[in-house]
């Protein structure tokens, strides 16, 4: 395996989103655009985008579910892991399905249909649920991170920040009460 990741999950997952997030908002633009002579090649990229993209997506799930089986986890994070995978599964489940309806959409016609347009949203609000799940698990977990990085040189940093701004905070003070006595004194 390469040696700064654990498995390929993290490389596929960003061209499943990155796809599969732009591909409704193309086929959204494409309807509301119809009239217009390049609404044809929106449309044609938005049904690419969907097929293609759901493609890398069932590796995208074969690597998580090689990475749930794989990466070390504790108990909170095996909750967290688990309800990424169930999300996941969902998740291609809808986007195979949105695919096969629009390669059969693309040897009919390119134009979508509104019931398709809401399936592909819903289809959308999976995809980015499940990769805020997914996000929750590296980032609040530290699922397939190999290290953590060492703020002991930040918390120093922060006491050093907090000592000036007390250390200016006296100046002032002083300052001030400096001022007063001599306005008081002519």
């Amino acid at each position: 395996m390469v040696e700064i990741i654990p498995n390929f999950h993290p490389i596929f997952v960003h061209f499943s989103i990155g796809l599969l997030g732009i591909s409704p908002i193309l086929f959204l633009i494409g309807y509301f655009l119809k009239k217009k002579t390049w609404s044809e090649v929106i449309h044609r990229t938005a049904h690419i985008n969907l097929i293609v993209g759901t493609i890398i997506s069932i590796f995208t799930v074969i690597t998580g579910l090689n990475a749930y089986d794989t990466v070390a986890h504790d108990t909170q994070s095996h909750i967290a892991m688990t309800d990424h995978r169930n999300l996941g599964l969902l998740n291609i489940s809808l986007w195979i399905f949105m695919s096969i309806w629009s390669f059969r959409l693309l040897k009919k016609s390119l134009t979508v249909t509104p019931i398709f347009l809401i399936f592909i949203i819903i289809s959308s609000v999976t995809l980015f649920v499940t990769g805020y799940h997914g996000s929750e698990v590296v980032y609040r977990h530290g699922i397939g991170v190999m290290r953590l990085p060492d703020d002991s040189r930040f918390n120093v940093l922060d006491k050093e920040i907090q000592n000036l701004k007390e250390s200016d905070k006296n100046h002032i003070k002083r300052d001030n009460e400096h001022s007063d006595g001599h306005d008081h004194k002519h």
